[in-house]
């Protein structure tokens, strides 16, 4: 975009980008299939929601692709708004995956393992996403279908404080026969078992309450939680282009295109900008080459299978949070939308019509 000579094939061609404000496409009148029903589309570049939430509210955009779970109630009881629930109509969690990041050149597997057991996963998606989202075992969502290892459901970790603190006992730290208060006291102490900061951009209120839960859950394992909250800039440069600097960190990420390789190799392939988690694991990084390699669809299913119960089972990479639960949120004028599981935006179909009931 900054050049100014992106290139595509699609119905509408590049007209403009400003910065931190919006991205306007015109539309392609020689597309192959048809001209699409909009001439020109623009992106409103927001850095918050609850900006995006007042322009939305005002019918200044046409969807909310950012909308807070505490908004949709009052979205739902407009009848100038829709929200469709794409998962509750069709049982597909969305292909996103959210994750508890751990830096895995800081954390061997025992302690990342340790405050796996320590995330109260229950918590994160009833009460932080207020029940919109379903709890993740691994990277791949159960919507990609075939690829998915429900067996891993079984093993991957549960809020577990018990099994954690023995964890941590087996490392030479602390007592199963401390109390609570034992615990927190060594987290509060000049010298916890493990501090690691916790890096989040401040102003987005899910990681900012996910820093206040794990610092509540990690004193009961006597580790010390930092608050690294930064500005939204920063935490992408640290996400992207500082990874050294991070401890733990709440991110999300979604697929390019309908297949599980789009969600391994970015987040688990040693040389990936955006393995954040810096992990580099040699078997996993065998099997993701098996996995590309393979031409059977059965037989690089499998291949996904094995992946997914390893890094549930040993490798700990991550402590997987949420597929989020699709839904998406527009004006009740819009029409054609195609609602899908990957929650990706094709414009071509949308037209705009009246309100219900004269739409």
């Amino acid at each position: 975009l900054t050049t100014g000579k992106p290139i595509g094939t699609g119905p509408f061609t590049y007209g403009s980008y400003t910065p931190n404000v919006e991205v306007r496409l015109n539309r392609w009148d020689r597309y192959w299939q048809a001209p699409a029903n909009f001439p020109t589309v623009i992106f409103v570049i927001y850095t918050d929601v609850t900006t995006a939430h007042n322009a939305f509210l005002s019918y200044a955009v046409d969807e909310n692709n950012m909308p807070a779970d505490q908004n949709l109630a009052l979205y739902e009881s407009d009848p100038k708004l829709t929200v469709y629930r794409f998962t509750e109509e069709t049982g597909a969690p969305s292909l996103s995956y959210n994750y508890l990041g751990f830096n895995n050149q800081k954390y061997n597997v025992t302690w990342r393992k340790a405050m796996s057991y320590a995330v109260n996963y229950t918590y994160v998606v009833d009460e932080l996403r207020l029940g919109n989202a379903n709890r993740a075992v691994g990277a791949i969502s159960p919507g990609f279908g075939a690829p998915y290892n429900a067996s891993v459901e079984a093993i991957a970790p549960q809020y577990n404080i018990t099994k954690a603190r023995e964890i941590i006992v087996s490392m030479g730290f602390g007592s199963m026969g401390w109390t609570d208060a034992q615990w927190i006291a060594v987290a509060n102490s000049g010298s916890p078992f493990l501090s690691v900061p916790n890096t989040y951009n401040i102003g987005n209120s899910f990681r900012e309450d996910m820093f206040v839960a794990l610092n509540n859950w990690y004193k009961l394992i006597g580790v010390d939680v930092v608050d690294d909250g930064v500005e939204f800039t920063q935490f992408l440069t640290y996400l992207n282009d500082d990874v050294d600097h991070l401890g733990v960190y709440a991110i999300g990420w979604g697929p390019d295109y309908l297949d599980p390789y789009n969600m391994l190799d970015p987040l688990f392939n040693p040389v990936s900008g955006s393995n954040s988690a810096q992990v580099n694991d040699t078997w996993l990084n065998t099997q993701m080459e098996a996995a590309l390699a393979e031409t059977d669809d059965n037989a690089r299913n499998d291949i996904y299978k094995s992946i997914q119960w390893y890094m549930a089972a040993r490798g700990f990479f991550h402590a997987p949070l949420f597929h989020s639960r699709v839904l998406t949120v527009h004006g009740s004028n819009i029409y054609g939308f195609p609602y899908n599981a990957m929650g990706s935006l094709r414009i071509f179909p949308i037209y705009r019509g009246l309100y219900p009931p004269f739409g």
